[in-house]
């Protein structure tokens, strides 16, 4: 009876976890679909992981590649510049007061010329400095290629300089070391990127001095510029020396049968003496048959009796006729010519 007792307990224990058994299936089944979901979503979270990790990776590499791109800075403009000396400017400000107040006399009316630039490469923005100003170039350019176009003084040296605005234009007036005159000038631009590197150009323009008041030094090899009247000619200064722009000096004069009218570009040597002067004939217009034929361009008269030295006074006629033969008619304005001008090749305007 003891054994009969132990068979049914354990066919009891065995009926029991058979009930259990169909429970059991389903919960393994919806556990193992469970981590079936989880492993998917963390393979689909670590491709994301993945993706954003590879497109980090592009745009740094992207930008490296940018970066490495060197950074070049290239500067060009017309050869040259033809500028009158300027004027005398008074620049002006108003105080606190209201009252108007006058600083120290200034320059302004100086020429200027177009410059064109171009960045490539380095990492953006840019900020550009030009003949040491940045009134054209004070945008932070931000394309990794620009290009524009910046308004350079012909002054040789431009002191300090600040703007004004005359009528719709700005203008720069200049105070401190400034120089006006015929001469070679370098213009200097400096580029600067987003990672502080720096490029540097240069460009040069040759600056032609249009004569206007006396006493203006001509420098040793240099060429100037004067017009009257609408005539307009160039010359060279001889290497050997500094000569001195005298003025344009007026004559009027009657013959017996015939008058006329001349105006003369006149050179002096040496600067602040009249030692010794050359005229060139820049207008000229007579009455008469018997005129005398007075060319524009052409030498009028010169003088050596102010030098001594018999060496030195070769020496400046060379230069007098090195000056006239480098003499070139750029306009002629045909009421103020001879006619008879014509005939030795001179155009009329």
């Amino acid at each position: 009876m003891g054994i009969r007792g132990v068979r049914s307990e354990r066919m009891d224990s065995d009926r029991v976890m058979n009930l259990f058994r169909p429970l059991a299936q389903p919960a393994a089944l919806a556990l193992a679909v469970l981590l079936l979901v989880g492993v998917a979503g963390c393979d689909e979270s670590l491709e994301q992981q993945a993706d954003a990790t590879a497109q980090q990776t592009a745009t740094r590499q992207a930008g490296e590649a940018e970066a490495s791109e060197p950074l070049t800075l290239t500067l060009s403009g017309p050869e040259t510049c033809v500028t009158e000396p300027g004027r005398g400017a008074s620049p002006s400000r108003i105080g606190a007061n209201g009252e108007r107040y006058y600083d120290a006399p200034g320059l302004s009316g100086v020429a200027e010329t177009p410059v064109r630039w171009q960045v490539e490469g380095g990492t953006p923005p840019y900020v550009l400095k030009i003949d040491g100003e940045t009134r054209d170039a004070e945008q932070e350019y931000a394309r990794t290629w620009e290009f524009g176009l910046a308004s350079v003084s012909c002054a040789l040296r431009t002191g300090d300089v600040t703007y004004a605005v005359g009528g719709e234009a700005e203008f720069r007036r200049y105070t401190g070391e400034v120089l006006v005159n015929s001469g070679l000038k370098t213009i200097h631009a400096t580029v600067t990127d987003g990672e502080g590197r720096t490029a540097e150009a240069t460009a040069d323009v040759y600056v032609v001095l249009s004569l206007v008041d006396y006493g203006v030094v001509l420098r040793a090899g240099e060429r100037y510029h004067v017009e009257y009247s609408g005539t307009s000619l160039m010359f060279t200064v001889p290497d050997d020396f500094d000569l001195e722009f005298c003025g344009l000096e007026g004559e009027e004069g009657d013959g017996d049968s015939f008058s006329y009218s001349l105006t003369s570009v006149v050179i002096c040597y040496p600067v602040g003496s009249f030692g010794a002067s050359v005229s060139v004939t820049i207008s000229y217009s007579a009455g008469g048959e018997d005129a005398p034929v007075l060319c524009s361009g052409e030498e009028g008269w010169r003088s050596l009796n102010g030098l001594s030295d018999q060496s030195l006074k070769r020496r400046v006629g060379l230069a007098f006729d090195e000056l006239v033969e480098s003499i070139q008619l750029l306009t002629v304005n045909r009421a103020m010519t001879d006619d008879r001008c014509q005939d030795r090749g001179q155009a009329n305007r």
